[in-house]
């Protein structure tokens, strides 16, 4: 077998190779949100100011840090 042959079959062959799907858990209710909250609050934002940027070398991005004034 040529080389270029047996690297396009290998890559079908992985392509067909059948893996669990990995889901993530449907959003909960807001009745359900409200028995499994500690605290809950009803407030109305005044102001929002970004305290802080610092970058993530993990996720190579900038993580931005917020301060709310709240009544």
């Amino acid at each position: 077998m040529r080389p270029r042959f047996k690297v396009s079959s290998l890559f079908l062959l992985l392509c067909m190779v059948s893996t669990g799907a990995v889901a993530l858990p449907g959003p909960m209710s807001d009745a359900e949100l409200l028995t499994k909250s500690d605290l809950v609050a009803l407030v109305r934002v005044l102001s929002v100011t970004c305290t802080s940027i610092t970058h993530d070398d993990f996720a190579k991005q900038d993580v931005r840090n917020y301060s709310a004034k709240v009544e």
